[in-house]
């Protein structure tokens, strides 16, 4: 599966080439495509943790994934910035049970499992995407393009693979980001902002 472009994603995101609006669910998860759909059906109010203030500029909290996991390893808290507590606040202000996702014609009630496929198929009916824009295929984007910023460790973690194998299998290598590895790397060399790994001896 090839990874869509963030540009795709905001494209599908804010409707401009229709009227279309998505429903609150599918714009948390266009804004957030790190979930898989068991870990956001699954997503309970306890696991919403606002700060007080906002900190270190744009992260307003933390939520906590523990429910609808497939492994052990998906457990884990992740950050929360501007984009997806304006989605949360709307998720919550809606919800009138546990639930952080309800259902769209009866808030007492949580999002049913296949409402994410239903809007997203409807959005792709009436706008042009790439063939592989669909909801996994974000986890592949957001996965390939995070990986030009931290280690592949880090990303096990917040996509919650249980091996690295897996995260593997998400990250799909740029020709740009390859072309741009080593002057990166030299000017941060040169810069001493990457620090040096020694390797223990046995």
């Amino acid at each position: 599966m090839k990874p869509t472009s963030f540009s795709a994603r905001r494209h599908i995101g804010n409707g401009s080439t229709t009227r279309l609006t998505p429903c609150v669910p599918l714009l948390f998860w266009l804004a957030t495509p790190v979930y898989c759909r068991g870990e956001m059906l699954h997503l309970m109010k306890d696991c919403v943790n606002f700060y007080a203030d906002p900190v270190e500029g744009d992260l307003y909290g933390s939520l906590v994934i523990k429910r609808g996991l497939k492994r052990r390893a998906r457990k884990r808290t992740l950050q929360i910035d501007g984009a997806m507590k304006a989605v949360l606040d709307s998720l919550l202000s809606l919800s009138e049970c546990d639930h952080v996702f309800t259902h769209p014609g009866d808030p007492t009630q949580p999002l049913g499992a296949w409402v994410l496929e239903t809007q997203m198929g409807t959005l792709r009916t009436r706008i042009k995407t790439h063939p592989d824009a669909g909801l996994h295929g974000l986890r592949h984007t957001f996965l390939t393009e995070a990986g030009e910023h931290t280690d592949p460790f880090t990303l096990q973690y917040t996509a919650g693979h249980d091996t690295i194998r897996t995260t593997m299998r998400y990250v799909h290598p740029q020709a740009n980001a390859v072309h741009t590895l080593l002057p990166v790397w030299l000017l941060c060399e040169a810069e001493s902002i990457c620090p040096t790994v020694r390797c223990k001896r046995s």
